[in-house]
């Protein structure tokens, strides 16, 4: 027995040291693989932050340059050039974050130069402009811990410089519109500021056909004083269907604008992207022109020594025909003889005589009327339209030019608490071919109907803009209460730039509907006015404020429209402006 147990004993001691060996295999395998897989985990841990630091780096840097690309055209108001662009695509310092750049930041224009095409995507999709490609590629590479992993980020960005007169209205302040009465307006709407809708009525309706885009805030609201009413602001969404900013009265219903908690993705949407600002990343559309440099400046009198920049800007150095202080002078300053005989004879500019029995024409004239809204007398300088036509001097403009420029400036009563200089436009329903435009750093009015027969292309730029019926007469403007001031219909087809006031908490400036400056009785008159509204600027000689009834004017019935034809890229009008996008136009990650 004690033979059998120590046999047993040794026999356990020979399967136990197998085993026990066995398990030690076992134990080294396991951990050598968590090792090796531990190590692999970190390589893979080590290759994604590599690979998303390489990443961010490469993107930062294109990033950087799309931003000062931007912030270059805002503030200068052109585009940079070859040298410029390749400052402002320096890639940032990463000296302290182990990566390096492999390709810095390079910015190059692409093939082509500028080139005009129909924007097919993006905030403006639909409208003609110029456009010009800037190419962006940036790459960057980190290895740390022995993991190499490099990332190229492409941008395409498209600076795009479009006629400004293709938006139905452009406003570079907040825009307003608020009307009494239903209003129906086509074409596409921007503001650099914000934007205020509503009606001033229950019964009544806000109407747009196209297109709204706000660099700030849109609200149904009023900017200074009074209530508006709950008349429906309907706009039309990507399908061309209207839908009314107000939800209904359930909770979180309401009007659907800037304050709703949902607007950035409501707004969308229920318009289909027809309407947006800030919140969807709208940019604030520039004119090429420094940052610092007011708007008004673009219809003031030229002063020596200005900028290229300015020069290639100002209406002023844009004339054919330049009206300054009562004289007539071309480009260069020498005096343009605009009269004529009636019977096609001689003109004797001597002594201001024709031959026989022919009389002299002269397409300018003055004359003088009172204006309520300003208190002062104004002292008008007219240009007749049916004369000039006729005249062989400004004939000779029109054939030698596509389209004549025609400025007016006019201090001779500045600093008057009495009287004010301005420029009348009178007889102007037929227009030169190849189409005009007359501006002016002074007020602006226009007498009965224009551009009405073989429409051609026209604008109108002034310090503010006042529209005269044909009924107007001079000797009852300082008639009380609209006496002798009933006017008639009449249709005005043109693009406008003017200024305007501000609205304050206690004066409204009258709102878009009202930019149109009136001093007659419209009540019950048809106002027909096709084309495009442009505000740049606050008016610096009419700042009176607005103010309806009483000795001032009714409102028409306005049957306003944006001309079309001023959209496609086949109109142009003599001496207008653009103004600067710049759209992200292609990206690329590898």
């Amino acid at each position: 027995m004690k033979i059998f147990d120590k046999i047993k004993k040794l026999g356990e001691k020979g399967i136990v040291l197998p085993l026990v060996l066995s398990y030690s295999l076992v134990f080294t395998a396991q951990i050598t693989g968590l090792a090796e897989y531990a190590s692999h985990t970190q390589r893979l841990v080590q290759s994604q932050q590599n690979q998303m630091t390489s990443f961010y780096l490469a993107e930062a840097a294109a990033e950087k340059t799309v931003a000062a690309v931007r912030l270059y055209i805002a503030q200068n108001g052109i585009s940079p050039s070859s040298s410029v662009l390749t400052t402002l695509s320096a890639a940032p310092n990463i000296s302290s974050s182990g990566a390096s750049y492999t390709t810095a930041s390079v910015a190059s224009f692409g093939s082509g130069g500028w080139t005009s095409k129909t924007l097919s995507s993006g905030d403006y999709s639909g409208l003609s402009a110029s456009t010009q490609t800037v190419n962006i590629v940036a790459s960057a590479t980190d290895n740390k811990g022995g993991v190499t992993h490099n990332t190229t980020v492409s941008q395409t960005l498209e600076v795009q410089l479009i006629p400004i007169f293709q938006f139905g209205v452009f406003y570079q302040e907040d825009l307003e519109i608020q009307p009494g009465a239903t209003m129906t307006f086509a074409g596409p709407v921007h503001t650099n500021g914000n934007l205020y809708v509503g009606v001033d009525s229950s019964t009544s309706s806000l109407s747009f056909q196209s297109s709204i885009t706000a660099y700030g805030t849109i609200l149904h609201a009023r900017k200074g004083p009074g209530t508006l009413g709950t008349g429906a602001v309907n706009i039309e969404d990507s399908s061309g269907t209207y839908q009314n900013m107000y939800l209904g009265s359930g909770a979180g219903q309401g009007w659907l604008d800037s304050g709703h908690s949902s607007w950035a993705t409501m707004s969308q949407t229920r318009w289909g992207g027809n309407v947006l600002n800030a919140a969807q990343d709208v940019k604030k559309l520039t004119l090429p022109l420094p940052s610092t440099t007011d708007y008004h400046t673009l219809i003031e009198r030229r002063v020596s020594g200005e900028s290229s920049q300015l020069q290639a800007e100002k209406m002023d150095y844009k004339a054919n025909v330049r009206i300054i202080d009562g004289s007539i002078l071309d480009q260069n300053g020498t005096t343009i003889e605009l009269r004529y005989c009636s019977g096609g004879g001689t003109y004797n500019s001597s002594n201001n005589t024709c031959p026989g029995s022919q009389t002299v024409v002269n397409p300018v004239s003055t004359a003088q009327f009172y204006n309520f809204r300003e208190g002062k007398t104004v002292k008008a300088t007219d240009i007749d339209i049916a004369k000039l036509n006729s005249s062989p001097s400004f004939t000779a403009l029109v054939n030698a030019n596509n389209g004549v420029v025609v400025y007016f400036s006019d201090s001779r009563s500045s600093g008057s608490s009495t009287y004010q200089d301005s420029v009348r436009i009178i007889n102007g329903s037929q227009l030169p071919t190849k189409g005009l435009t007359v501006a002016s750093e002074n007020p602006m009015f226009v007498k009965g109907s224009f551009n009405t027969t073989s429409k051609q292309p026209s604008g109108l730029v002034s310090d503010a803009f006042n529209i005269l019926s044909g009924n107007w007469s001079d000797t009852n403007s300082t008639n009380t209460g609209l006496s002798g001031k009933t006017a008639t219909a009449t249709t005005i087809n043109t693009t406008v730039i003017t200024g305007n006031t501000d609205t304050t908490s206690g004066q409204y400036n009258g709102g878009f509907e009202n930019i149109h400056r009136m001093h007659e009785n419209w009540s019950g008159v048809n106002l027909t006015y096709s084309g495009s509204v442009i505000v740049l600027y606050n008016s610096t000689k009419a700042t009176g404020n607005w103010v309806y009834g009483g000795n001032y004017y009714t409102a028409p019935n306005r049957i306003w429209s944006y001309d079309t034809s001023l959209s496609g890229g086949t109109t142009s009008i003599p001496g207008f402006p653009s103004v600067f996008n710049v759209a992200k136009a292609g990206y690329e990650a590898t």
